[in-house]
């Protein structure tokens, strides 16, 4: 989900989340873009997954606090590993051209 977002947000089409575009986007990124998106997907499933165990245990007066505490923590994480996604890949696509490719 998180390369089809890439890949529709590079040249601003719907019709570049299709599964060819996204393979041709993950070989033009190579093993660093891979592991970068890997880090985000994870990080998304993680959040999520912890969101919900903190919502069954919620409790009366602290679980709000800890659960806008974690909730912010996953935005500056995330804000920070598709930031990192964003200049890899600048850099990458400008390598490309530079070279001709």
């Amino acid at each position: 989900m998180l390369i089809s977002f890439l890949a529709v947000s590079l040249d601003d089409r719907w019709r570049d989340a299709n599964p060819i575009r996204v393979v041709e986007l993950t070989h033009q990124l190579g093993w660093g873009g891979g592991v970068i998106i890997l880090a985000g997907s994870v990080l998304i499933l993680a959040s999520g997954y912890f969101l919900l165990a903190a919502l069954q245990v919620l409790q009366p007066n602290s679980g709000w606090l800890v659960l806008f505490c974690w909730w912010t923590g996953v935005f500056y994480v995330l804000t920070f590993v598709l930031r990192w996604l964003g200049v890899f890949c600048h850099h990458r696509f400008r390598q490309d051209r530079r070279r001709g490719g």
